[in-house]
C-alpha cells in the first residue's frame, strides 16, 4: 500500500435477533445503506461488506450511526444522519484544515432536523441516533461523536479509544461514583444522555486525533461491536497479523458468536493506514 493511500473496510450485520437494520454508515464518496439495502441485511441476515482504497491526500468522511427507538424508526433517525453528512461533508471538507465549529454546528443542524421530524410524524415520536465519524481535510484528521458508537486508534499492536461514550455508566465511572465492576451491574449504564434526536442540542465531541503513521489502524463502531468485545480482544485482533479485511470478518464472527440467540445490530469501519 502507498503512503498516501489507507485502506477502509466497512461491515454491517443486522444482527441474531433484530427485524431490522438500524444502524447506517456513511464511507466512499458520500455513499451509505439505502432502504433496499437494509431490507436486503434484514431477510437474508447477511453482511453488507465493502473494501476499498482512499486517497489520503484527499479530504474525505467516514461515520457509523445506530439508530435507537425501534418502533420509533431508529432505522430513519441514522439514515437522517448519514444523507446529511453525505449532503454536507463536502462543506465540512472543503477549506485547508477542518473546521471543528463548522462541524458541531452541521451536527447540531443535524438533530434539529431529527427532532422536526419527529414533531411531525407521530409513529416516529422519540426516535435518536448516536453518531462517530472520522474527518480528513487538509491532511489533519478529526474525530467526532454523540453517544456510546466508538472510535478506537491501534498503533504498535497498542488500542487506545479515543470517544468517550455519553451515558450514565460511564458519567459515574468518570466521577468515580462507580467503580468498574460495579459498571458491569449497574442498570443505567447504557442510558444515553447525549445523543441524536434530543430536543436540548447536543454537544458533540470533536478532537484531532493526528498524524496517523503506517502501521495505525482506526476503528469505527456501533456498540452491537463494544457490547460483547472487550477492548483487550479488540486490541489482539487489530494488533495482530492479517489486513483490515480479514480483521473486520474476525470481529464480525466474534460478536455473532456471543449471542447466538439474540443481539444487537452490528457495524464497523476499518482504516488502516
Amino acid at each position: 500500500m502507498m503512503f498516501n493511500e489507507c485502506g477502509v473496510a466497512v461491515f454491517s450485520h443486522v444482527g441474531n435477533s433484530r427485524e431490522n437494520q438500524e444502524d447506517n454508515v456513511l464511507f466512499g464518496n458520500g455513499r451509505y445503506l439505502t432502504d433496499r439495502d437494509r431490507e436486503e441485511l434484514a431477510r437474508t441476515r447477511g453482511a453488507y461488506r465493502a473494501c476499498y482504497r482512499q486517497p489520503t491526500d484527499r479530504n474525505f468522511l467516514l461515520a457509523v450511526s445506530d439508530g435507537m427507538g425501534g418502533h420509533a424508526c431508529g432505522e430513519v433517525a441514522s439514515g437522517m444522519t448519514v444523507r446529511w453528512l453525505s449532503e454536507r461533508g463536502r462543506q465540512i471538507m472543503e477549506s485547508t484544515r477542518v473546521d471543528t465549529r463548522l462541524l458541531a454546528n452541521e451536527i447540531r443542524g443535524l438533530n434539529r432536523s431529527i427532532c422536526a421530524y419527529s414533531r411531525q410524524n407521530p409513529r416516529a415520536r422519540g426516535m435518536g441516533a448516536t453518531l462517530c465519524g472520522v474527518v480528513c481535510s487538509g491532511g489533519e484528521y478529526y474525530g467526532f461523536h454523540v453517544g456510546d458508537s466508538r472510535i478506537y486508534r491501534c498503533t504498535g499492536g497498542r488500542l487506545e479509544r479515543l470517544s468517550v461514550d455519553h451515558t450514565e455508566g460511564q458519567r459515574l465511572l468518570d466521577l468515580q461514583l462507580l467503580s468498574e465492576a460495579e459498571l458491569k451491574t449497574f442498570p443505567r449504564r447504557k442510558n444515553l444522555y447525549r445523543y441524536l434526536g434530543a430536543e436540548a442540542d447536543p454537544v458533540p465531541d470533536v478532537y484531532q486525533i493526528g498524524f496517523c503513521a503506517p502501521g495505525t489502524t482506526l476503528l469505527l463502531c456501533s456498540d452491537g461491536l463494544t457490547d460483547v468485545i472487550s477492548d483487550r480482544e479488540l486490541e489482539s485482533v487489530l494488533g495482530g497479523k492479517g489486513g483490515i479485511a480479514k480483521k473486520g470478518e474476525v470481529l464480525l464472527e466474534l460478536a455473532l458468536e456471543r449471542n447466538p440467540g439474540h443481539g444487537d445490530n452490528i457495524t464497523l469501519i476499518l482504516i488502516e493506514f
